[in-house]
C-alpha cells in the first residue's frame, strides 16, 4: 500500500516525500548501530524488521487516517518529524541490545526517556525536543489496534507530556531595534534600487568574456572542480581579463566600471560617491550577488511577513500586479502558500507588498534563471542545485550582509539577527504606527496600508502580534503623552489644566528625549496593558494629533452607529476641537510643514488677494500651535547633547539619539525661520 505521493510503500525502508511537501525529501527508517565508537552494522538487519514495521504502520495510521481530538490530521512535515525520531529510537534499541517491540518495557521507556534529556554536547535538550524523540514507543501504544505489534505493556497516559514535563523553554525572539532595522532596511534598499543594476551590468561583461573563452576553446565553460586543470586554465584567463586586482585585468578592463558611461561605479544617494571603488575578483563579485540575493530576502520577508518557510516555497509565477481606476493606480501583491494550521495542502495566499519588493522578487528571478533552467526548479528562492535554501544558510548570508554593511552595535557588539525576525519586527512597527519613515525609503503608513490589503489582515498569528505590538505601543504613547510638558488641542489642554504646579515645573526641568528607535524598549508592564485594554481608550499617533480614543467622544466619527465605532478615522481629525485629541512635539513637524506651505502660498505672486488673505489667517492660527512648544525641543537638545559625550558612536542607541538631534535642530531652525521661537531660539 502507497503511503506517499511518490509511490512509497508503507513497509518500503525509504518514504520519498518530495511530493507531499516542497521542503522535504526521502526519509530512511535505518542508522548505524554505534557501540563506544565501534560501527556494528545497521538497523536494516532483519532482526529489527519487526520494530521498524510496527512503527511505520503506526505512522502511515497517524499520518494517513487518525485524527486528533481537535480533529487535525498529522501534515507531512510532521510525519518526517516522527520518522526521525523512529530512527533515532530504534538506533537506540538496537544499542542496548533489544530488537523487538515487546521488549519496551516501562524501565526501557523510562531509560529512553534518560538518553533523550541531553545533547550530545552535555546541554539540556529542550523539552519540545525530548518530547518528540519520546513519542515512537507511545505511538505503538495509541495505535495498537492498527498494527500488528506493540509495546510489551500498556501506559497508563501514552501521551509524551505524562513523560516529559511540559515547561516553556523557547527563548523569546529578540526585537530589532529602530536603529539596526534602519540600517538594514536601508542597505537592502540601496542594493536592490542602487547597487544592483552595477552588479547585474558586472555579471553581464562576465558573461561575455566566458563567451569569448568559450568560443576560443570550442567548449562550454567548466563547473569547478577540486585540481581541475581545465577549470584552472579558465580561471587564470578570466582572472586576466575581469576585476581589478591584477595589472593584466586592469589594463583589459580599462576603467573600473566599463559597463558605465563615466567608467565609475553609481553613486551612493547618501555620500555622492561611487557605492564601491572597484569588483577586485570574480569571487568578489559572487560575494556581492550573495548580498544583492540577501538584500532581496530581506525586503520580501520583512514586506510580506511571511515565515520562512513560506518564503521558501514561493513560485517564479508569485508576482502579482492589479490595475484600478482605469490603470492610474497600481496594488502589488506576492502570492505562495500558508501550512502552519491549514492541513496537508496549505492555503494560497496573497500578501500586499510595498512596490520595491516586487523589484526585488525580479531580481531574484533574473539572477537565479541559469540555476532554474539546468535544475528544472520552480522556486523563487533556491540554490544552485535547485533546492530550497535551508535556515542555516539564510542566516549566515544574513551575517555576511550584516558585517558588510556594518550595522549598528547593541550592548558593544553587533545586533544579530535571523530569519525569524523579520515578520515579528514588521507586526513590532506596524503595531507601533511611529511616525515618518523607515530608511527613507517608504511611510510606514505606505507600508501599513499595503500588508493589510492582503492576507495580513486574515492571518490569525500575525494578528495576534500586531494587536500585542499594538497594546504596548498604546501604553507607550500615553506615558509620552502624560509626561510631555508642552500640550495643543482640546484633550491637550484639558490635561495641562489638571496638572499642578508642582508637576508642570518637574515635566519642564526634566524634558523626555523623544527616542522612537525601541517603541516599548522600556516596556510598560503588563498591568498596566491590561488596564488600557480593559478601560477601552487605546492610544493612536497620528500625524495631527495624539488621539486618546473615546468612540462617543470622536468627531471623526459623528453620524456612525456605536457599534461601527471601533477605530478613530484618524484622516478626519480636528485636533483643535476634538475631545480626543492632543498635539505634542510629534505632530510639530506636520503643522511646520503646513505653515511652509500656505507661507510659500501668501509669498506666491500668481496667488489672489483671497488666497493670500487665507493663507495668512491659517499661519496666524499655526503659529499660535506650533509657538508652545520650541522651549520644549530647546531643552531636549540640550539634553540629547549632554547624553551624546563619550557614548561609543556604533551603539544603535547612540546612533537613535544623533538621529533625534538632528531633526530637533532641523525643527529648531525652521521655527526660527518663521519667527515661531521669540526669544527662546537664544536660549
Amino acid at each position: 500500500m502507497a503511503v506517499t505521493r511518490a509511490g512509497s510503500a508503507v513497509g518500503d525502508l525509504e518514504w520519498d516525500m518530495r511530493d507531499d511537501h516542497d521542503s522535504l525529501g526521502v526519509s530512511t527508517w535505518t542508522d548505524s548501530i554505534v557501540i563506544e565508537g565501534v560501527h556494528l552494522g545497521t538497523t536494516a538487519n532483519e532482526q529489527y524488521r519487526s520494530l521498524i514495521n510496527a512503527l511505520q504502520q503506526a505512522v502511515a495510521a497517524r499520518w494517513r487516517y487518525a485524527t486528533r481530538e481537535d480533529g487535525k490530521q498529522w501534515n507531512a512535515k510532521r510525519a518526517a518529524d516522527a520518522i526521525y525520531a523512529c530512527r533515532r529510537f530504534v538506533k537506540w534499541i538496537a544499542e542496548v541490545g533489544l530488537s523487538t517491540p515487546e521488549d519496551i518495557t516501562e524501565d526501557v521507556l523510562l531509560d529512553w526517556r534518560n538518553a533523550i534529556a541531553l545533547r550530545d554536547d552535555g546541554k539540556r535538550r529542550s523539552s519540545r525536543d525530548q518530547r518528540s524523540r519520546i513519542d515512537p514507543p507511545l505511538l505503538l501504544s495509541r495505535m495498537r489496534s492498527r498494527t500488528d505489534r506493540t509495546i510489551g505493556f500498556e501506559p497508563k497516559i501514552p501521551w509524551p507530556e505524562a513523560y516529559v514535563n511540559s515547561h516553556d523553554d523557547t527563548k523569546p525572539i529578540p526585537l530589532i531595534p529602530r536603529p539596526v532595522l534602519q540600517h538594514i532596511i536601508g542597505a537592502a534598499c540601496r542594493y536592490v534600487e542602487v547597487y544592483s543594476n552595477d552588479i547585474r551590468s558586472a555579471r553581464k561583461y562576465l558573461d561575455k568574456i566566458s563567451v569569448e573563452w568559450e568560443k576560443r576553446n570550442g567548449m562550454p565553460r567548466p563547473i569547478w572542480k577540486l585540481n581541475d586543470p581545465t577549470y584552472r586554465r579558465y580561471d587564470s584567463w578570466i582572472s586576466d581579463r575581469f576585476g581589478w586586482r591584477h595589472v593584466k585585468a586592469r589594463k583589459a578592463m580599462g576603467n573600473p566600471a566599463p559597463w558605465n558611461p563615466n567608467g565609475l561605479f553609481v553613486e551612493d544617494q547618501e555620500t555622492n560617491e561611487p557605492w564601491i571603488d572597484c569588483i577586485r575578483t570574480r569571487q568578489h563579485l559572487q560575494q556581492l550577488e550573495n548580498s544583492l540575493r540577501t538584500a532581496c530576502y530581506i525586503l520580501i520577508a520583512f514586506m510580506t511577513g511571511a515565515r520562512n518557510t513560506e518564503i521558501n516555497q514561493l513560485r517564479e509565477n508569485c508576482l502579482v500586479e492589479r490595475k484600478q481606476l482605469g490603470g492610474r493606480l497600481t496594488h502589488y501583491f506576492i502570492r505562495g502558500i500558508v501550512t502552519k494550521n491549514r492541513g496537508q495542502q496549505g492555503q494560497e495566499v496573497e500578501w500586499g507588498v510595498h512596490p520595491i519588493a516586487i523589484t526585488a522578487a525580479k531580481l531574484l528571478l533574473e539572477m537565479s534563471a541559469s540555476w532554474r533552467n539546468r535544475t528544472g526548479s520552480s522556486r523563487l528562492f533556491t540554490t544552485q542545485t535547485g533546492n530550497k535554501i535551508s535556515n542555516g544558510l539564510l542566516n549566515n548570508d544574513l551575517k555576511v550582509f550584516l558585517k558588510r554593511i556594518g550595522s549598528p552595535y547593541v550592548g558593544g557588539k553587533p545586533f544579530s539577527v535571523s530569519t525569524h525576525q523579520f515578520r515579528v519586527a514588521l507586526a513590532q512597527w506596524l503595531g507601533a504606527e511611529p511616525l515618518g519613515e523607515l530608511a527613507g525609503a517608504f511611510h510606514l503608513k505606505q507600508l501599513n496600508t499595503a500588508a493589510f490589503r492582503g492576507y495580513l489582515r486574515e492571518d490569525p498569528q500575525f494578528q495576534s502580534l500586531f494587536d500585542k505590538f499594538e497594546v504596548q505601543a498604546s501604553a507607550d504613547h500615553l506615558a509620552m503623552l502624560l509626561a510631555e510638558p508642552t500640550l495643543g488641542g482640546r484633550k491637550g489642554s484639558m490635561i495641562m489644566k489638571s496638572r499642578s504646579a508642582e508637576e508642570q515645573a518637574r515635566l519642564e526641568a526634566n524634558v523626555r528625549v523623544l527616542n522612537l528607535a525601541q517603541v516599548g524598549r522600556e516596556a510598560p508592564s503588563q498591568r498596566v496593558m491590561e488596564k488600557i485594554k480593559k478601560a477601552d481608550r487605546p492610544v493612536y499617533l497620528t500625524p495631527f494629533s495624539t488621539c486618546i480614543f473615546v468612540a462617543d467622544a470622536a468627531e471623526c466619527l459623528k453620524g456612525l452607529p456605536m457599534h461601527e465605532r471601533k477605530r478613530p478615522a484618524t484622516h478626519r481629525c480636528n485636533p483643535l476641537t476634538c475631545a480626543n485629541a492632543a498635539i505634542t512635539r510629534l505632530q510639530i513637524p506636520a503643522y511646520l510643514e503646513d505653515y511652509e506651505s500656505y507661507l510659500k502660498m501668501a509669498n506666491d505672486l500668481t496667488s489672489s488677494p483671497s488666497q493670500i488673505d487665507l493663507a495668512k489667517r491659517e499661519m496666524d492660527v499655526l503659529k499660535e500651535i506650533l509657538s508652545p512648544h520650541v522651549r520644549t525641543f530647546v531643552l531636549e537638545r540640550e539634553k540629547i547633547e549632554k547624553a551624546l559625550v563619550g557614548l561609543d558612536e556604533r551603539e544603535a542607541e547612540t546612533i537613535a539619539l544623533a538621529s533625534r538631534l538632528r531633526i530637533v535642530n532641523d525643527l529648531l531652525l525652521r521655527l526660527h525661520g518663521i519667527g515661531a521661537m521669540g526669544n527662546q531660539h537664544n536660549e
